[in-house]
């Protein structure tokens, strides 16, 4: 029953928490946020938290360190086949590759097995581009997550070289996002089921 309370009272934390930043902050929603937000309701007294790593030793708490490097999560590699490589950071052009994202459950917010989508998206204009108005659809794939550790591979047909960011976003009923705006950077920070992850494609 302690564990229950505790679960259900550092839920409503994060909840308050994120309702001060959507008070305070104004959120430019597009088509593929909106529907997402269905996906992300709070939708029962039994928390998730399915979580990628932001960098090594990621403690998976929001909102993370501000001064952490949001772009290049350990936990999302390319490969150039459906067999898993050690740390690709290039993928050649006009050619398939293979991301792997892992997810890691339980994060400090919840507990047990969840189902959700993995939902992965693309940009070439960095810390620039505007979420999710600049962000292309890139893969997605539903996945049961239980305890420990999982992964999963969207494949990826890349285009013309040059340095393209990706972003990548657990969206799950029982997971909810903490806050999400336009500056999709600053979601990476706040959220811990969101993973950035900039490749160059050559």
């Amino acid at each position: 029953m302690t564990t229950r309370r505790s679960r259900v009272r550092s839920r409503a934390g994060r909840l308050i928490l994120a309702a001060l930043l959507a008070a305070s902050t104004t959120l430019t929603l597009g088509s593929t946020a909106g529907a997402d937000r269905t996906d992300g309701d709070v939708g029962t007294l039994t928390p998730r938290d399915v979580y990628m790593t932001d960098y090594p030793g990621d403690p998976a708490i929001e909102p993370n360190t501000p001064s952490a490097s949001y772009w290049n999560s350990p936990d999302v590699r390319v490969c150039p086949t459906p067999v898993p490589c050690s740390s690709g950071l290039t993928a050649p052009a006009f050619t398939t590759s293979y991301i792997f994202v892992t997810l890691r459950n339980p994060g400090p917010y919840g507990s047990g097995t969840d189902v959700g989508t993995l939902r992965a998206y693309f940009t070439t204009m960095g810390t620039t581009a505007v979420w999710p108005t600049n962000w292309t659809p890139l893969n997605s794939a539903i996945v049961t997550v239980p305890s420990g550790v999982t992964t999963v591979m969207l494949p990826w047909t890349t285009s013309s070289p040059g340095l393209v960011s990706t972003l990548y976003r657990w969206v799950s009923t029982d997971d909810p996002m903490l806050y999400e705006g336009p500056n999709a950077y600053q979601n990476t920070q706040f959220n811990n089921n969101v993973a950035w992850k900039n490749f160059s494609v050559i």
